[in-house]
């Protein structure tokens, strides 16, 4: 025959009762309530050990004092006897070092005069309050059962237990509201569940009196209450994990919305075993839960207390809202959504989403059709429209889009009712009372609308890209030639040296292309023109004016088509045409994205192809070299070797001030002359004549207002580097046919 051990209580190692709540005896339950977590601001007094029992029981002769609990933040706990009534209760003392402070003995009569006017079955009682022997001490309901920490020592509760402690929190804090009193410290070790499975609010000793003057006993609470100083209206009181952000920031101003921002934390834990972090997170993104629960959780816990629920009362109705559309065996364990989340709205409601996560293989496929037609119905709405008034001649095109677009917007009410009707008729939705009339698809909530600007903001960034594209491919040239060119990007990107035997002759820079369109003879004589590889143009020269001419030298000019932002182009050709210097043109399109560059030259008669390279510069100017405003002059070297001089001179009395300047000029870079002002603005000076001294130095006239000028910090020196194409094997005559090799330009080099 077995002998039973009896039962000992894990904290203490004393007899524990068959039926002790939580494990736990009486003794180390009403313990774990008084752990001094709570944080009061001020000097403490040196603590000092508890009095006993037997040097306590002069002062209380109608007690019998059984042992001592514990001690709290403000005072110890005994187990006492009633004798005459027959019951067990709880004797508080404030702690005896701080019986000689009278903050804390104030604090400790407001808590017990708190206390006397809350009468209600989830908040512990107070049966009597005073001062005797020097102590100040409150008999209040001593509560057989377990605290909610020691319920969450296992970790988060089930969703029912967790919805069934809530709404009895809430009654206990309305209650307490309405007559002006806000607990301040609300947590798992002030939440008690007796033995009966009651929930009772523990210590309201770090209560505040909103109204403390008012001589009835029910006070007004709601977001209008006043916040009345306290005796210590800038201490701070409250358990740092559980306090609402005002109650360490404004600690005089707190007020009964404190209660509130607390029970969501106790909520959170309850729901999910851990406190909120800092990047909160619905509940339901950790557990399995009701997605619905996650507004009232995340409502509570908004850190300005106008944003949060405004009574207590307001959390309960919602929990027991969501309570009372679930079976009576407690809150569902609903997935959180996600594989079919991405396919619904960032608008979408709550309940949609609930729904959603509860649908059949065939229900959900019967919804994705529905969203893939509404998808086509926006892009041809959208995109559509836009192809159509982009590629297409008004006004027909106009009339067309008018039409889709009134088509689209008419057909919105009959997506909105087949939608919900298909919701509705989901197995899960009829079970749980969902109709078409109740069903609401949309919710613009804080986080709905975050989500909502997230999207819109993707989608226009996508529109964007398209009217780009569109416009790319519908510009000044024609689509096929767009096509083509684009083609020959592609390719050229491929590898840096490619050969080309057809038009067009595309190279590729930084940010951009190049094309080789056409070479002429002599076109201030009209004469025929051909491409790159010798093959007869369809297209004219586009002439420029002007001429070159050298003896026994023949006359070509060539012609460039730059796509993308860039600055003047400069030309380099091979030896037997010679340098720069013997070569004329410029831009006949102003377009910066788009323009035309030609250039006249001079080559041997005999000479049948050439090398031609263009180089372009694009990128950002950099600041190379400075004078002083007043004028001077400065040299400086770079990496490469090139010495880079600059020497200026400003002149004049009278409202105009003249800007002399010579600087070098490299091949390799393009280079200008800017005047910076006392706000960092630069403004690059127009010369009115710019001439050239050497191969290496220009020479710049100009000139600036006299307020203008006195602004001017210094003058600089800036550039940047230019990137070269080049094309080889160019026709220099009509019908001598060649390979035309093109070479990319190196970023950087």
């Amino acid at each position: 025959m077995s002998i039973k051990s009896p039962k000992i209580c894990p904290q203490c190692g004393g007899p524990l009762r068959e039926d002790a709540a939580g494990g736990l005896c009486p003794r180390c339950v009403m313990a774990l309530n008084l752990k001094p977590e709570t944080v009061v601001t001020g000097e403490p007094a040196a603590a000092s050990a508890p009095r006993t029992p037997e040097e306590l029981a002069p002062h209380f002769p109608q007690l019998e004092i059984l042992e001592c609990l514990g001690r709290g933040g403000m005072g110890v706990v005994y187990q006492a006897r009633q004798p005459q009534l027959d019951r067990v209760v709880a004797l508080k003392i404030l702690a005896p070092e701080r019986v000689t402070e009278a903050r804390f003995a104030d604090r400790f009569l407001r808590e017990a005069r708190a206390l006397a006017k809350l009468n209600h079955p989830n908040i512990v009682a107070v049966h009597e309050f005073g001062q005797t022997g020097g102590y100040f001490y409150l008999v209040m309901e001593f509560v057989d059962g377990v605290n909610l920490r020691e319920l969450l020592r296992g970790g988060r509760l089930p969703p029912a237990e967790a919805l069934a402690i809530v709404p009895a929190i809430c009654d206990a804090l309305q209650y307490a509201h309405d007559r002006g009193i806000v607990h301040r410290d609300i947590k798992p070790e002030n939440i008690l569940i007796d033995k009966g499975g009651k929930v009772k609010i523990a210590d309201f000793g770090i209560a505040k009196m909103i109204q403390a003057e008012a001589d009835g006993d029910e006070l007004p609470a709601g977001p209008e209450m006043g916040a009345a100083p306290t005796h210590d209206p800038t201490g701070v009181v409250g358990t740092p994990n559980y306090m609402a952000p005002e109650q360490a920031e404004k600690p005089g101003a707190v007020d009964h919305r404190a209660d509130i921002y607390s029970l969501g934390v106790v909520f959170y834990e309850m729901l999910t075993g851990e406190l909120p972090g800092k990047l909160l997170e619905g509940p339901s993104k950790k557990v399995q839960i009701d997605v619905r629960l996650d507004e009232v959780v995340l409502r509570a816990l908004e850190r300005k207390p106008e944003l949060r629920f405004q009574q207590a009362g307001d959390v309960k109705t919602m929990v027991e809202t969501i309570v009372g559309g679930v079976p009576p065996s407690g809150v569902p364990a609903i997935p959180a959504p996600g594989k079919f989340s991405w396919f619904l709205s960032p608008l979408t409601s709550p309940e949609v989403r609930e729904i959603a996560a509860h649908l059949t293989r065939a229900e959900r496929s019967d919804l994705v059709f529905l969203g893939l037609l509404w998808g086509l119905l926006v892009a041809v709405a959208t995109f559509g429209n836009l192809w159509l008034l982009m590629s297409f001649p008004p006004p027909g095109n106009w009339i067309v889009a008018s039409v889709i677009a009134a088509l689209f917007f008419a057909s919105l009410p009959t997506m909105n009712r087949t939608q919900r009707r298909l919701l509705a008729s989901a197995a899960w939705a009829r079970e749980h009372g969902y109709n078409v009339g109740n069903i609401k698809l949309f919710s613009f909530s804080r986080r709905n609308l975050r989500r909502g600007l997230i999207f819109l903001g993707a989608a226009l960034l996508l529109i964007f890209g398209q009217l780009k594209l569109f416009t790319h491919l519908s510009g000044s040239s024609e689509l096929s030639a767009n096509l083509k060119e684009h083609s020959a990007r592609l390719a050229a990107q491929a590898g840096r040296n490619h050969g080309m035997t057809g038009a067009p002759f595309v190279g590729v820079f930084s940010n951009g292309t190049v094309e080789l369109m056409l070479v002429a003879a002599d076109p201030a004589s009209n004469t025929v023109c051909w491409l790159a590889d010798g093959s007869p143009s369809s297209e004219p020269y586009p002439y420029t004016g002007g001429r070159v001419w050298a003896a026994d030298k023949e006359v070509r000019a060539v012609a460039f088509r730059v796509h993308g932002p860039s600055s003047s182009p400069v030309l380099k050709f091979n030896k037997e045409i010679g340098t720069p210097s013997s070569v004329s043109g410029g831009f006949t399109d102003p377009k910066p994205l788009d323009a035309i560059f030609t250039e006249q030259f001079t080559c041997p008669s005999n000479l049948p192809t050439m090398d031609v390279q263009i180089g372009l510069a694009n990128g950002p100017w950099e600041t190379h070299m400075g004078v002083d405003p007043r004028g001077g002059s400065a040299e400086n070297g770079d990496p490469d070797g090139n010495m880079w001089d600059i020497a200026v001179q400003t002149t004049g009395s009278g409202d105009e001030v003249a800007v002399a300047c010579q600087y070098s000029i490299k091949q390799d870079w393009e280079t200008r002359f800017v005047a910076v002002d006392t706000n960092g603005k630069v403004t690059t000076l127009r010369p009115k004549s710019q001439s050239s001294i050497g191969a290496n130095l220009t020479s710049v006239m100009a000139s600036m207002s006299r307020d203008e000028f006195e602004k001017v910090t210094g003058f600089q020196l800036q550039r940047r580097k230019r990137q070269w194409v080049e094309f080889r094997n160019v026709s220099l005559e009509p019908g001598h046919r060649t390979k035309v090799e093109i070479l990319d330009a190196t970023p950087g080099k």
